[in-house]
């Protein structure tokens, strides 16, 4: 059985894809774009081993060029307990303006994700073997602008083989990100 991740994000990030195009008709461009670089640190939680009280630390690039608002983007994170993934995949990042948390929308509120595959390896950790080398990375992150190029965010990670390996146990993190446009 695959995974309920993999029959129902398609159909979700498919709806805010096709809500941002009604919204504002002009953000499906194509070329250049600005890079953007963003990090963060949280805390991990297996889906079927509870907490792991290990601390996860992420990056991710998404290079400066898109095609329909989709950019490419490489993701990396590495756990204290040694587990490292490594993944590429897609971005889309959708900046509201009219939502700010400034009077002036000058901090506008933005709602970003990205998916792709990724290849894992294991730490030395007792519960830190997702079962498989391969992966998928699903990523979903809300926050704000602090300027025009820097950004404070909070988002979720999930880590699975999407059951096409056995055992499948997922991860899921939530990060405190800080990120950089330039």
């Amino acid at each position: 059985m695959i995974n309920v991740w993999l029959k129902v994000l398609p159909f979700f990030y498919a709806g805010i894809w096709g809500a941002e195009n009604a919204i504002d008709p002009g953000i499906r461009t194509i070329g250049p774009t600005s890079s953007m670089v963003s990090g963060g640190v949280g805390d991990i939680w297996r889906a079927r081993q509870g907490p792991t009280s290990q601390v996860e630390g992420a990056f991710n690039y998404a290079y400066g060029w898109n095609f329909l608002n989709l950019r490419p983007e490489l993701t990396v994170f590495v756990t204290q307990g040694g587990d490292a993934l490594m993944g590429v995949g897609v971005n889309d990042e959708y900046v509201f303006k009219t939502v700010s948390l400034a009077p002036d929308g000058s901090m506008p509120v933005f709602y970003s994700w990205s998916a792709g595959p990724s290849y894992y390896s294991p730490g030395s950790a007792p519960n830190g073997n997702l079962g498989s080398g391969f992966q998928f990375h699903l990523i979903n992150e809300v926050g704000f602008y602090v300027n025009h190029s820097t950004r404070v965010s909070i988002s979720y990670d999930h880590y699975s083989s999407g059951d096409l390996t056995s055992p499948n146990p997922n991860s899921n993190a939530f990060l405190l990100n800080v990120g950089c446009r330039f």
